[in-house]
């Protein structure tokens, strides 16, 4: 990644994937009320981080077989978290 988009866009997808591996510790151990908001917030934030990935696509910063299996990885977390937020809802 060229320095100024690995200074910008980068860092900000570093950020956003701490946050993510925070906020999936803390929704294990958060109480029943708060787990539907902690959810919604990682699927907020995956769904960024979906949107930075296309952005550095369409700059061609990233090929796209790199691209693929990170989009994949996204959805994977996507789904999860919104199966998980449906089985918290119905209980």
């Amino acid at each position: 990644m060229p320095k100024i988009e690995r200074h910008t866009i980068g860092e900000t997808m570093d950020k956003e994937a701490l946050i993510l591996v925070k906020l999936t510790y803390l929704v294990r151990y958060a109480q029943q009320t708060q787990k539907v908001s902690i959810l919604d917030d990682i699927i907020q934030r995956t769904d960024f981080v979906k949107i930075l990935l296309r952005i550095l696509l369409d700059l061609n910063i990233m090929p796209i077989i790199v691209y693929t299996n990170l989009l994949k990885k996204s959805e994977e977390i996507g789904k999860m978290a919104s199966g998980f937020k449906k089985y918290i809802a119905h209980r």
